[in-house]
C-alpha cells in the first residue's frame, strides 16, 4: 500500500528486552501507537518527629505506572498474501509480549537438571530488563504488572487475526538496581532528560507575581 509521500516519519513505540546475557537486545515494535498512555506519578513522602507537613520530605523517588490498550492485527498481512499470517495469524507477536514475562525453556530445563543432580540451592540467574520506549524522550526501565489480552477476531483454524492488549507496567528507579546494571543507567538518563526538559520550560514562564517573589526574597 503506498503512502503519502510528505507523510511525517511517526516513531513507534516499542518494548527492548535485554538479556545480561545476550549482548543483543529483543526489540518489540508496537505495531499500531496506542491512542493513550495513561501514567500515574504517586510521590513518596516521610514524615519523622515534629517536622510541619508543609516541608515533607521525600523518601525516595515516586511510584509510577504506565498502562495502554495497543491493537495487533494480521489482516494487512492476510491481505498482502502473508504465509506467517495465514497459518499463525498474530501469534508470533502475541508470543513475543508474553515470552518477556516467562522463563526461559532453556533455563526450566537447567534448573530441573541441576535438582536431578542434587543441587541444594539454585541461583536463579539476572532476569532481562524490559525497557519501555515512547518516543526518544521516553525511555524507562519497566516491570510488566498486567496483561490482558481480547483477541476480537479469528481464522477458520481459530487463530487469532485480530486483539486488543492492555499492558499495565510499573516503572522502575535507581532503587531498584545496583549502579553496574544497564537498568540504573537508563533511569538516571531519563530523569536527567527530564530535568533538562523542566528548565527549558521554566526559562519561557512569565515572571512570578511580586507577592511570590517576596515571600521567597527574590525581589
Amino acid at each position: 500500500m503506498n503512502t503519502y509521500p510528505n507523510s511525517p516519519q511517526v516513531s513507534k513505540a516499542s518494548l527492548v528486552s535485554i538479556n545480561p546475557n545476550n549482548p543483543v537486545p529483543s526489540i518489540i515494535v508496537l505495531q499500531y501507537n496506542p491512542a493513550e498512555l495513561t501514567r500515574t506519578v504517586t510521590p513518596q513522602y516521610e514524615k519523622t518527629g515534629n517536622v510541619p507537613v508543609g516541608t515533607e520530605q521525600l523518601a525516595g523517588p515516586p511510584a509510577e505506572t504506565l498502562s495502554l490498550t495497543a491493537t495487533v492485527s494480521a489482516i494487512d498481512q492476510l491481505e498482502a498474501g502473508s504465509p506467517l499470517a495465514a497459518s499463525m495469524g498474530i501469534y508470533p507477536q502475541l508470543s513475543a509480549l508474553e515470552t518477556l514475562m516467562f522463563p526461559s525453556c532453556a533455563q526450566i530445563l537447567s534448573d530441573q537438571a541441576q535438582m536431578l543432580l542434587g543441587v541444594l540451592e539454585i541461583v536463579p540467574p539476572e532476569s532481562p530488563l524490559t525497557v519501555f520506549v515512547w518516543g526518544a524522550n521516553r525511555v524507562l526501565p519497566v516491570q510488566i504488572t498486567s496483561y490482558t489480552v481480547t483477541e476480537t477476531l479469528h481464522d477458520p483454524q481459530l487463530n487469532p487475526i485480530n486483539a486488543e492488549v492492555q499492558l499495565s507496567m510499573s516503572v522502575l528507579n535507581y532503587q531498584d538496581f545496583t549502579p553496574t546494571q544497564a537498568g540504573w543507567f537508563v533511569y538516571m538518563a531519563n530523569l536527567a532528560l527530564r530535568e533538562a526538559m523542566a528548565l527549558a520550560g521554566e526559562a519561557s514562564q512569565p515572571s512570578l507575581p511580586s507577592v511570590i517573589t517576596t515571600v521567597l526574597g527574590m525581589d
